[in-house]
């Protein structure tokens, strides 16, 4: 019997809900890359090394788990990232962050609250899901997920 903490359960929900967002706004999937640990392996995640530059990620958090995807309507890429900190001061970072890049916020729930947020990211040709969730242990959980639109190179953003 295996036996899965709070901590990572909630890790995970975050990245696989992220995941099946991304993947179900673009169709579906063909090639799957991933990096990460898992099922009792150290977590030695890594971005993948397209991740699109202009994607802010979070200060003083592990990154957990991240994959890159290539599909029918072009690339995608989803990360996880949890630890210590505040939901919320995590949440006004991103934001700040995604500003700073040139990005616009298209959708917001959340903002200002203690518990975190979740907000749509566009620029150019990228959109990101920005997830941010105060776990039940006190700890803070990220998720971004960046899709391409249709058609578009993601270089062209």
């Amino acid at each position: 019997m295996k036996t899965v903490t709070t901590k990572r359960a909630i890790v995970a929900g975050v990245g696989i809900a992220g995941l099946c967002l991304t993947l179900g706004a673009c169709g579906g999937g063909t090639t799957i890359s991933t990096s990460g640990g898992g099922n009792g392996t150290p977590n030695t995640a890594t971005l993948p090394a397209d991740w699109p530059s202009n994607v802010p990620t979070p200060t003083g958090l592990t990154l957990k788990s991240a994959v890159a995807l290539n599909i029918e309507s072009g690339r995608t890429w989803n990360a996880s990232w949890a630890g210590p900190g505040d939901a919320g001061a995590v949440n006004t970072e991103m934001r700040s962050k995604f500003t700073a890049n040139g990005w616009t916020t298209t959708n917001s729930l959340g903002e200002g609250t203690s518990s975190g947020g979740i907000s749509t990211w566009q620029s150019g040709n990228l959109t990101t899901q920005l997830t941010v969730v105060k776990q039940e242990n006190g700890d803070v959980a990220v998720n971004e997920g960046v899709v391409t639109k249709a058609g578009a190179s993601p270089a062209a953003s």
